[in-house]
């Protein structure tokens, strides 16, 4: 049995002591990365202003889920890490 990108993850989180973002591509594929500005970015670019996605906090693995577009923008802005300048 396959787990899903969404228990990878969330075990990932759990036990890496590391938070994660979880979200649904275009193609409808599950995918995940670490929680950070750039893969954040990804994630908004992915589902659209429509969309939503999830993160999960570090060694807890609990979920929190971002369905407004203005709420992701916040994430983005509250995020560690530095966005790549555009080339």
């Amino acid at each position: 049995m396959t787990d899903t990108a969404f228990q990878v993850a969330k075990r990932k989180a759990r036990y890496g002591h590391k938070s994660y973002v979880v979200w649904t591509d275009r193609t409808g594929e599950q995918q995940y990365a670490l929680y950070n500005k750039q893969n954040l970015k990804q994630a908004i670019l992915a589902v659209g202003t429509s969309g939503k996605f999830y993160w999960l906090d570090a060694s807890t693995g609990v979920s929190n889920i971002a369905r407004s577009f203005s709420y992701m923008l916040y994430l983005l802005k509250c995020a560690p890490g530095k966005l790549e300048a555009r080339s």
